[in-house]
């Protein structure tokens, strides 16, 4: 679980330290702090600096001590370079009456390489709203290490009784300060963290913001003008990334839907360019078709279950598992069906057969075909002709003027495609 607050102490300081941390821990404020001491590292580093990603605030106890611990300083930058909601606690002076620092600071940055970061970081410190809680003079701590933990012998040194200023007064200006603009800066924090999430995987879109992550990304960094934290260059970044994939993303879909739709009309154009000639050979072919699919079984089904049937076919036609002749065997059968129910059973005859051209077509297919070849007049064309048995072959004539047909008892018959009757018997 995310942290509310992190706190960040030099360990000379740790009595101080946790009298802020237990009073966090009373008002119900989820807090991380590091009471184990000094460690080495890179994991304890990494370790340190997800703490302070995750929390929404940061909390600094700021001491000379504090300015010249090379951790501390870190932890501060880092915080800093996040844009994190800094909240200052000043518990000890940093500069004398000439405005510099004080002795002990002077002395503890001597030739340390973090001197620069120290004073980038004590000028920082003052911009922000920081809430002061000095500590009396005279009231010097004394420590010991135990097992390489540094502890403090005599804790009333930091106890009440060393408070120069009313501590619950004070402390009540710092509770303030943490529940200010709450859903703003718990924003910051979770956009923060996906953003460096996106960037450590090298950008990639799909670690991008989507649909309503991404509309809501765009309401809170239009409304982050004059507000405090102000958003990171990463944040802009990342949010306009993510709307950068998402119009490519929409943009695709609808040239699918184009494309669908584009195949759906010369789908209809095709069916409806059928010669007359070809659309009396594909009803009287129908008989033959009958038989050999198996379909003689089939009742006609209701118009509801046209319906039902379409919506299957639709479900279906999308499911990844299809191979792309069932899929187009599946969008023939939809259109035969849409072209029944708008009245044009020849159309949707002729769709309903191609439907049925592959090898084991659906189920859903086959239905389709045996419902419209049972509408009325359907399977009439054969009717009272010379075929004694099931007509198992056509041919049709380049023309398409005759056609050839054979059944399975060897009967070929010439047709008059025109008049639909037999020219000759052979």
């Amino acid at each position: 679980m995310a942290n509310d607050v992190f706190i960040s102490y030099s360990r000379r300081d740790q009595v101080f330290a946790r009298r802020i941390f237990e009073r966090l821990e009373q008002e119900h404020l989820n807090s991380w702090a590091d009471w184990e001491g000094i460690r080495s590292g890179a994991e304890w580093e990494d370790e340190i600096y997800k703490g302070i990603r995750e929390a929404r605030d940061f909390i600094c106890v700021i001491t000379p001590c504090y300015l010249i611990s090379e951790m501390c300083n870190k932890e501060l930058a880092y915080a800093r370079s996040l844009n994190k909601r800094i909240i200052p606690v000043l518990r000890g002076e940093l500069r004398d009456e000439r405005k510099e620092f004080v002795n002990d600071i002077k002395a503890g940055l001597y030739r340390k390489a973090w001197d620069t970061l120290a004073e980038e970081n004590e000028k920082a410190v003052f911009k922000f709203q920081y809430i002061s809680i000095l500590k009396k003079p005279d009231f010097d701590c004394e420590y010991k290490e135990v097992n390489k933990r540094l502890e403090v012998i005599n804790p009333e040194c930091d106890g009440p009784e060393s408070d120069a200023e009313d501590f619950e007064t004070r402390f009540h200006q710092l509770l303030q300060a943490t529940k200010q603009d709450l859903k703003y800066v718990d924003d910051h924090t979770r956009l923060q963290n996906r953003a460096l999430e996106w960037e450590a995987n090298r950008r990639k879109p799909a670690y991008g913001l989507r649909d309503d992550d991404l509309r809501q990304a765009e309401i809170w960094l239009a409304a982050s003008t004059n507000k405090q934290p102000e958003p990171t260059e990463l944040h802009k970044q990342y949010i306009a990334a993510s709307l950068t994939e998402q119009m490519r993303i929409e943009q695709a879909e609808r040239q699918r839907l184009e494309r669908e739709a584009e195949r759906e009309r010369q789908l209809r154009l095709s069916a409806e360019r059928l010669s007359n000639s070809q659309r009396r050979f594909i009803i009287g072919l129908l008989a033959m078709v009958l038989v050999a699919s198996g379909l003689g079984g089939f009742a006609f089904n209701s118009s509801q279950t046209a319906n039902n049937n379409l919506a299957m076919a639709n479900a279906r036609a999308t499911e990844s598992e299809l191979n792309l002749q069932q899929a187009q065997s599946l969008s023939w059968a939809t259109l035969a069906q849409q072209r029944k129910a708008a009245g044009d059973p020849l159309v949707a005859l002729s769709l309903a057969i191609e439907a049925n051209r592959i090898p084991n077509p659906p189920f859903l297919a086959r239905q389709v075909l045996a419902d419209i070849a049972y509408e009325p007049g359907a399977i009439r064309q054969f009717n009272g002709h010379s075929h004694n048995s099931y007509v198992k072959n056509v041919a049709w004539n380049a023309n398409g003027k005759s056609f050839v047909t054979v059944s399975d008892n060897g009967e070929v018959f010439l047709w008059d495609a025109s008049q639909d009757q037999p020219i000759r018997q052979f």
